[in-house]
């Protein structure tokens, strides 16, 4: 039996091989296809290739996920993305709006009156850990550092993002959270 295939355990599974790197499996369809059977979205069966297809489509209309489609200009020529036009599809990318979508859920920390919190990240009311991750890889990117040393900031930062996944929102989730807030001085 496969695995659920939804709209947001897509973009979550997209995500996740986005933050880890693995931009392979993300240029050509047919690698994504190979990668969904590898993770049980897919039982073998056509109609699960189709259903696949129609949730990308889904996404990238709700504009959650970016993707090249040969035929998206003449997609009322071709009818409905299907799963044998996956293959050729390409450069598939969790937009900023997809991003958006993955934070909800997330372990969040409120933070109001923080100097640390304002210095660091501006004039901020609710910080989330992915949020405080995104501003430590833009500060990476924008560092003097060699793009060896950026790459392995870049690889740490993947698994940070991993490890927050795995957390959740969990009691462990809450407790980085308190951990969090006393770092930052604003209990």
């Amino acid at each position: 039996m496969s695995k659920q295939l939804t709209p947001g355990r897509i973009l979550e599974w997209i995500g996740s091989i986005e933050d880890r790197g693995d931009q392979t499996t993300l240029t050509v369809g047919r690698r994504l296809v190979k990668a969904a059977q590898r993770a049980g979205y897919l039982d073998g069966q056509p109609l699960s290739l189709d259903r696949l297809a129609r949730v990308l489509d889904t996404l990238r209309i709700d504009g959650a996920l970016s993707f090249r489609d040969q035929h998206s200009g003449h997609r009322s020529r071709y009818g409905p993305l299907l799963g044998v036009d996956l293959e050729s599809c390409r450069d598939f990318h969790v937009t900023a709006n997809g991003r958006k979508d993955l934070d909800v859920g997330k372990p969040s920390v409120s933070i109001h009156n923080s100097v640390v919190g304002q210095l660091a990240l501006g004039d901020i009311n609710n910080l989330t850990l992915v949020k405080l991750l995104d501003a430590v890889e833009a500060a990476v990117d924008q560092s003097d550092a060699s793009e060896e040393e950026k790459g392995e900031a870049r690889q740490a930062m993947a698994r940070a993002r991993r490890a927050l996944e795995e957390v959740g929102s969990s009691a462990a989730g809450d407790l980085i959270a308190s951990a969090l807030r006393t770092v930052l001085g604003v209990q």
